[in-house]
């Protein structure tokens, strides 16, 4: 699995310059269409390569929207980000392409290939790749957090470190929601948790705090 991922993803320059360039051309408009009351950690700057992002997931555009909160020299310090992406989308010809140079790979359609994919996300980590998760697996179109995908509790521990991002409001993008006033994206600090037991009720337990 890790092999045949990577002959179909582009190298870490070329993904990490297209993410750069994605920054550099929407941050700033998605800050002012999809503004919201942000707080973000002190120890954000901790975040490095290898770090692990976690967020509720309530809209497709939701990578793009996490990413331009986060500070420019953090975000530089953390490409190429990886993005596990579900089978549907990279599935399509002209999406996986796109995707793929946006650093996203295919979690696969079947309980085997999604169990490979598994090995290959933690085996990224391992070697340092930061890795964005939306453990719920899709989007929810509601306030509360989903039950978590098994797995993520296999990642929390191969990472440099992690941060969690809560989501509110974003949950229904169209004309009239570019004037919303009540988004709130919330980030936690940045925390090392090598050699902790976590399970994965403690890390939803973490993000619905937020």
């Amino acid at each position: 699995m890790e092999q045949s991922q990577k002959t179909l993803l582009y190298s870490d320059y070329i993904i990490g310059f297209f993410q750069f360039l994605t920054y550099i051309f929407f941050a700033y408009p998605i800050r002012f269409f999809y503004r919201a009351e942000t707080t973000v950690s002190q120890n954000i700057n901790k975040l490095k390569k290898g770090s692990l992002l976690v967020a509720n997931h309530q809209s497709f555009l939701d990578p793009f929207i996490v990413l331009a909160y986060i500070p420019f020299l953090t975000f530089i310090k953390i490409l190429p980000i990886r993005f596990p992406v579900c089978d549907k989308f990279m599935a399509n010809p002209f999406l996986s392409w796109l995707l793929k140079l946006l650093g996203c790979f295919n979690i696969g359609a079947n309980s085997k290939k999604k169990m490979l994919a598994l090995l290959y996300t933690r085996g990224l980590l391992q070697q340092g790749k930061t890795v964005f998760l939306f453990p719920e697996g899709t989007v929810i179109k509601k306030e509360t957090i989903d039950e978590f995908r098994q797995g993520i509790q296999f990642f929390i521990n191969e990472c440099q470190n992690a941060v969690f991002v809560r989501m509110k409001g974003f949950n229904k993008i169209n004309l009239r929601s570019l004037i919303r006033s009540d988004r709130k994206l919330t980030f936690s600090e940045v925390k090392n948790f090598n050699g902790e037991d976590i399970k994965t009720d403690d890390l939803k337990m973490i993000l619905e705090q937020l």
